[in-house]
């Protein structure tokens, strides 16, 4: 018998995720899950997670790479006190997930994984080891490949429509990479680079991660602050990102149609392919365009440029 939603409920449960997507998602989702909103979180030290957990109870661990075995060790050795004070677990992964969950739940402590939104075709690595792991309560976000162990869970995209608004061309563009290392991310920067070269009127600032680069117009900071990244997006006129569902959320609900582009494991620019599932997924609904398309399509840039994004409440 697997834990449940309902066995969390009302508990002090450590709230777990590693930073970017999977830490916005569950903070986004922190409230609907009914647990003690004095629940102590569990993620890395960077501006992001200081700015999403200002105030909060958070216990920081050494980051942890994608597929780094030996740094899911090392956290878990480091929480093992930890996971004696709390009630339970909850995380939307990733590998910072197999430091907790798989423990508390060995402890008789009801542990839950919510896979993230970004699996549109199936689990990742981390919830296929998860689903080996006795008791260990499994959620997905889309309903099409649930099997199995696998229950329907709540989703973070909520509902999403556009309208239409009068289109003008870009005159400032914030192009955002993520912060996942220790993967580059030149062909975005590229992509955006030739276009810049045609438009050199177009302000940018460039959030670039780990993607050192000395060639760019405008700005260039290598992370901003939660804060910071809401203001750049409200002052921004287009908004390019690679095709994270954490940034995509965030520019989504800042009301910008985004421009994305998927990162590929072949060019050694993550460790599999699930932003393209994410990608296609937005584009279809009409709620992203590719970054290459629109900036190489003046008819494509002006249909995004002439839409605005709002968020249906319930």
């Amino acid at each position: 018998m697997r834990y449940s939603l309902e066995d969390i409920r009302g508990k002090r449960v450590a709230m777990v995720a590693s930073t970017g997507g999977h830490l916005t998602q569950l903070t986004r989702l922190a409230g609907r899950l009914g647990v003690d909103p004095e629940s102590p979180w569990v993620t890395f030290d960077t501006p992001q997670s200081r700015s999403l957990l200002r105030g909060r109870e958070v216990h920081y661990v050494p980051y942890v790479r994608p597929r780094d075995y030996r740094g899911v060790a090392r956290a878990t050795r480091l929480l093992q006190p930890f996971m004696k004070e709390v009630d339970g677990a909850v995380s939307t992964g990733a590998g910072l997930a197999l430091a907790v969950l798989p423990q508390i739940a060995l402890r008789g402590k009801p542990a839950v994984y919510l896979e993230s939104i970004s699996r549109v075709q199936g689990p990742s690595l981390t919830g296929r080891i998860l689903a080996r792991v006795p008791r260990v309560g499994l959620y997905g976000q889309h309903s099409g490949w649930l099997t199995g162990p696998w229950r329907d869970g709540p989703s973070v995209l909520g509902q999403y429509r556009t309208r239409p608004v009068t289109a003008v061309s870009p005159r400032s563009i914030f192009v955002t990479l993520g912060t996942i290392r220790p993967y580059r991310f030149d062909r975005l920067i590229d992509t955006v680079l030739a276009y810049c070269r045609l438009h050199p009127e177009v302000d940018v600032l460039w959030q670039v991660g780990c993607t050192d680069r000395r060639d760019l117009p405008g700005r260039v900071v290598e992370q901003l602050t939660d804060a910071e990244f809401g203001e750049a997006l409200g002052e921004h006129d287009l908004i390019v990102a690679h095709a994270g569902v954490g940034v995509a959320m965030n520019i989504l609900d800042s009301g910008h149609v985004p421009l994305l582009m998927a990162r590929r494991p072949d060019l050694r620019e993550h460790v599999d392919a699930h932003q393209r599932q994410i990608l296609e997924y937005l584009v279809q609904r009409g709620l992203a365009a590719r970054v290459e398309d629109a900036l190489g399509d003046g008819a494509q840039l002006e249909a995004v440029m002439g839409r605005r994004v709002d968020l249906l409440e319930g």
